[in-house]
């Protein structure tokens, strides 16, 4: 007959419990209404992570912790005023033919190119370019600003 160590089996339900689960989490499409007020780390959270609440509603900071609520719809148009897919850091976290614009996917530019020429690039004698890309392509930045090369790498600059 096989007998259980009390101690060995706390272990067990300790370590299982405690792997560490994925740093990522699924993120819905929308941002979360912008608060009144500095929202509150002292408050009684209802949810962690977007996943954590009903249907389209997100994980949004309060006043009085954390809370599932519906995206603020005034945050998930697009420049084109259709609604955003989903929420993104870049493009590369968009679908296919979709851009990233004020972090959420939505209909990219035609042929991703917004209107305008970056200012010119003057390079000192001697400087090395460094390449601490802040964007990839005039998608990635807000509004009409184009993704332009500089001394630091790529950044969005307003175009001339």
């Amino acid at each position: 007959m096989l007998t259980w160590n009390p101690g060995l089996l706390l272990y067990f339900i300790f370590f299982f419990n405690n792997i560490k689960k994925s740093d990522s989490h699924f993120v819905k499409a929308g941002l979360c209404p912008l608060p009144a007020e500095k929202p509150s780390d002292q408050g009684i959270s209802r949810c962690n992570w977007d996943e954590d609440c009903a249907s389209a509603m997100k994980c949004c900071p309060t006043i009085l912790g954390r809370q599932c609520m519906l995206p603020d719809p005034s945050r998930l148009i697009c420049p084109d005023k259709s609604i955003a897919d989903r929420t993104c850091l870049t493009s590369l976290d968009c679908p296919a033919n979709r851009q990233c614009h004020q972090f959420v996917c939505c209909p990219g530019v035609p042929n991703g190119v917004k209107p305008g020429k970056c200012p010119a690039l003057i390079v000192p004698e001697g400087w090395k370019i460094v390449h601490d890309n802040k964007c990839q392509a005039d998608s990635d930045c807000p509004g009409t600003r184009k993704c332009c090369p500089t001394l630091l790498g790529k950044r969005c600059l307003v175009p001339v």
